[in-house]
């Protein structure tokens, strides 16, 4: 009789203890929380342009912490294609089948430490619609020995337009209006022919190292001086009359001569007689 009891004890011990030990998993599991968050590496790109967003956790309150990570992403598979990398770290090992991700502690090891666990990349397609894009990430699950749910999260990414307002081929430093041919130094209003260093609203056909009449009126001017003194000389050349100094002074020799000649002759003859 006293061995029927202590069974019939024993046994209500252990059912008590079953009882007890599968309600405290069942709160434990449903009490199990963490923080999941996504950080983008910029929140617009353009078409052919990728962006990475990086999946993290914090705050983790799950026993020894976790070791696997599950989600559904959802995206545009026309607008987007879809990668998935490793942390910086390589603690997580990632796995992408369809929409599907997962990430696996690379040791199997439960982690209650704020970290990254992974990358998501996607890459805007050729023709990708422009505007914001939502991703979201759905039926977030974690497990170690005892798995939860946290809930679901999004953000978005906007498509922007692939080619600038401003001309390609124009200096990117000026004036978007400005001429490409232009010297982007200069006035964005300046003739591209021009001096960039003078005036914009200068003739670019002027000199602007000197006046603009000065020089073609001096050399008329010496040119016209030249002609004018040339005429002068050769004017008073031909007028010259030339002195007759042959003549008179074979007179003079000739009367010379015949006082001399006179002056001899009346000595001789005075002496005679």
């Amino acid at each position: 009789m006293l061995k029927i009891n202590i069974k019939k004890i024993i046994t209500i011990v252990f059912a008590f203890v079953m009882t007890i030990s599968i309600m405290k998993i069942d709160t434990f599991a449903s009490d199990y929380t963490c923080t999941l968050s996504i950080e983008l590496s910029k929140s617009q790109i353009k078409v052919g342009e990728s962006v990475v967003l990086s999946i993290r956790v914090s705050n983790i309150n799950a026993g020894e912490g976790i070791a696997i990570y599950n989600s559904i992403i959802e995206y545009d598979n026309e607008i987007f294609d879809i990668s998935i990398n490793a942390d910086e770290e390589n603690k997580w090992i990632p796995s992408l089948i369809e929409n599907s991700i997962t990430f696996t502690k690379a040791n199997y090891e439960a982690t209650d430490e704020d970290q990254e666990i992974g990358k998501i990349i996607l890459t805007a397609k050729e023709g990708a619609e422009l505007g914001k894009k939502t991703i979201k990430l759905r039926n977030n699950e974690f497990s170690d020995m005892q798995s939860f749910t946290v809930e679901d999260l999004s953000t978005e990414i906007e498509i922007v337009e692939e080619h600038p307002t401003d001309d390609p081929m124009d200096d990117p430093t000026d004036d978007p209006t400005d001429n490409p041919a232009d010297d982007p130094t200069d006035d964005p209003t300046d003739d591209p022919t021009d001096d960039p260093t003078d005036d914009p609203t200068d003739d670019p056909t002027d000199d602007q190292s000197k006046e603009p009449t000065d020089k073609p009126v001096d050399d008329a001017n010496k040119a016209d001086d030249s002609i004018k003194t040339k005429n002068i000389y050769d004017s008073t050349t031909s007028k010259k009359v030339l002195p007759n100094t042959g003549i008179k002074s074979c007179i003079i020799i000739l009367i010379i001569a015949i006082s001399i000649a006179s002056a001899v002759f009346y000595v001789k003859y005075k002496n005679t007689y």
